[in-house]
Formats: structure tokens, sequence, C-alpha cells
């Protein structure tokens, strides 16, 4: 993200840097089915609906530190469902998520504002969204659900399409 050679030129320093995040908001929602408590692998966990929405950065000028994050709706179906016929309304599970992070700015050699916003907005959800997806991981499990990973997805991309 922006990196540069340090003087020695033997590593590479990166001019925006994580710090750390926080889960803001989460909420489970499974549908109160006999079947669903019943068979728990009637649940379609690999075909998901995912929406994404990036929040705007706020960048905190005293402390040179960018504050960003992204909200996240994803939405599990049965499996006997078509892909194609799937509705929000039809999900068996939904789950919410909100996620921040705050992003340190290198003091020196500051890119110029433009291209550090940008770099902002497009990477920062990436960095975040791993964070994310060991959350919804837990919720599942602790929901009594079999272990569910989240498939990797190109989270630059689906923000681009959910604008």
């Amino acid at each position: 993200m922006g990196d540069s050679v340090d003087k020695s030129g033997s590593s590479i320093v990166s001019k925006i840097a994580f710090q750390s995040f926080r889960i803001d908001t989460l909420s489970y929602y499974s549908k109160p089915l006999i079947n669903l408590l019943m068979s728990p692998d009637m649940v379609d966990f690999q075909n998901s609906l995912l929406n994404l929405g990036n929040r705007n950065p706020i960048l905190l000028q005293k402390s040179l530190c960018y504050i960003t994050g992204f909200n996240m709706k994803l939405s599990y179906f049965a499996k006997d469902l078509k892909e194609e016929d799937r509705k929000e309304d039809d999900a068996l599970i939904t789950i919410e998520i909100g996620i921040s992070g705050t992003f340190r700015v290198s003091k020196n050699d500051r890119l110029p504002l433009d291209v550090e916003e940008t770099l902002v907005k497009i990477q920062t959800p990436t960095i975040l969204f791993p964070f994310a997806r060991a959350a919804v991981t837990s919720v599942l499990s602790s929901a009594g659900f079999p272990s569910v990973i989240m498939p990797l997805i190109n989270v630059v991309e689906l923000s681009r399409q959910n604008k």
C-alpha cells in the first residue's frame, strides 16, 4: 500500500500502516424452523448472498490516522433453493457485521492526498476483511452449525459492484 524502499534499500516501509480494528456491529438471525434445528446441513454455506458497503474514511489530522471500515450482510439459504431464485426474504440465516479499523499515515514523505485517500479506500477493506470473516465463522460455530469458512473473495471488486 504505497510502499517505499527505506534508505538502506533492504526493506519495504509502508506509508499507510494498519494499527487496530473493532467489530462495531454484529447481528445474527436464524429462522425459527424445526427442520433447521434438526438438520443444520440443509443450509448452503458455499453459496451465500453477500453485500458489502464501504464506509467513508475519516482522516484525523492531529494523529495522522485514518478511521475506515465496512458493513457486510451475509444471507444463507436452503440447499434445495436454486441460486437464481434466492431472495433476501428466503434466507435461513442472516448475519450483519460492521468493522472499523485505524490506519496510520507516514509523517515523512507522504503521498499526495488524492493518492493517499484512494489507497485507503481500496486497500483497507482488504486488510479488514479477514477479521470480519473470522467473526462470521465464530458466530456460525457458536450458533451450532458445522465449521464454515467463507471463501476468499475479491473485496475491491465486490466494493465496486456494491457502490
